[in-house]
């Protein structure tokens, strides 16, 4: 059995899919972005290992388990509540099957809407803002 040293990233990349698909009028790079989310409104990311997973680590690194955040900015509060709930309604699926993803699920915590304000391009002063903030959880298969 191999060691798959690029399952992380193609593990990410098919959450991320899945995101894309989920969320109505995302478009990679324009206001969908795998990683940090740039000072932006209107745009949501998705970040993988945010976090200590619970439980212990698979030593035998046949799988990993890993946290994750899904992050959402929008001006408008019922934006960012759309947002949140689009991606929660994906994630209590739990989404299974997408080769290397064994199982992408929402975490252990409660999604979050709060007021902040960002300094966008553009703009003299900071942009106000509703940021949304769901966890999650993927486990993937580490072997070739």
């Amino acid at each position: 059995m191999n060691f798959d040293a690029t399952a992380w990233d193609r593990a990410e990349r098919a959450a991320f899919e899945a995101l894309i698909a989920a969320i109505p009028n995302s478009r990679e790079g324009r206001n969908a972005f795998l990683g940090e989310l740039p000072d932006m409104y209107n745009t949501w990311s998705f970040i993988t290992g945010d976090g200590p997973t619970n439980g212990p680590w698979n030593q035998s690194m046949v799988s990993m388990r890993m946290q994750a955040v899904i992050v959402g900015r929008y001006v408008e509060r019922k934006d960012a509540q759309r947002f949140a709930m689009s991606v929660v309604a994906l994630l209590r699926g739990p989404v299974r099957g997408t080769e290397p993803v064994y199982l992408f699920r929402g975490g252990t915590t409660q999604p979050t809407c709060r007021r902040d304000a960002i300094d966008a391009a553009n703009h003299r002063q900071p942009v106000p803002v509703w940021t949304a903030e769901i966890p999650a959880e993927i486990v993937f298969e580490t072997k070739g």
